[in-house]
């Protein structure tokens, strides 16, 4: 039961807090990530709506962000970020690479018809208003070569940025992230957004979905 409250109250050291080898505390996290995992992975993750912005942004999680040297030549690992300023909640897919085809098509997958897109200038962000959607999205740009911010729309990426910013200050907390954990990682501040607005919410989420996962397994 204290490993699932230190958990909740996202503490680093729970190994040494609870007297527990550093093996046994790895094997009570990626536990508890597969069932952020697969708590996420049953409900329909959709932002925006008429109206609503929703700004989007592609950034890259390497080791490369913590070290230097031969690190620098390992394959980057790029990620798409979609946050919605009206509920401040976000979405973060790893991706196998930045074409059109693979950002719009999640695109229209996670964000709502009607909804007010904010990105940068970059080519695969292009003909989003064109895209087969009811209600259409309006899309509206920034040359972050000019501005941080454009003048004529007030389109931006301040706060998908700023995102960004807290997540990967996150994962530099955890420590370096294998290729193979990164997706479980997003999965879990994914659902801390969701399921741990406080510290007991994240407790009480977490038992009540363990066992849920347990019934169906």
């Amino acid at each position: 039961m204290w490993v699932i409250r230190m958990w909740a109250y996202n503490q680093i050291g729970m190994g040494t807090f609870l007297s527990i080898s550093p093996n046994t505390s790895a094997k009570w996290t990626k536990f508890f990530r597969k069932i952020c995992s697969w708590k996420i992975s049953t409900i329909d993750l959709k932002l925006g709506g008429p109206g609503r912005i929703v700004q989007i942004d592609e950034s890259v999680i390497s080791r490369a962000m913590h070290n230097r040297g031969h690190d620098l030549l390992r394959r980057q690992r790029w990620v798409l970020g979609m946050y919605d300023v009206t509920s401040k909640i976000g979405i973060v897919i790893s991706i196998p690479n930045r074409k059109a085809q693979t950002i719009t098509d999640l695109i229209m997958r996670h964000v709502s018809g009607g909804s007010i897109i904010h990105t940068d200038g970059f080519s695969s962000y292009k003909g989003l208003e064109e895209l087969q959607i009811d209600p259409p999205y309006v899309h509206q740009s920034v040359n972050h070569k000019i501005f941080f911010k454009d003048p004529l729309t007030g389109a931006h990426t301040n706060n998908v940025e700023a995102y960004w910013a807290a997540i990967k200050k996150s994962f530099k907390r955890g420590g370096q992230t294998r290729r193979s954990l990164l997706q479980s990682k997003i999965d879990e501040k994914m659902w801390r957004e969701r399921f741990a607005k406080t510290p007991e919410e994240a407790f009480e989420n977490i038992m009540s979905q363990i066992a849920e996962f347990s019934n169906l397994n």
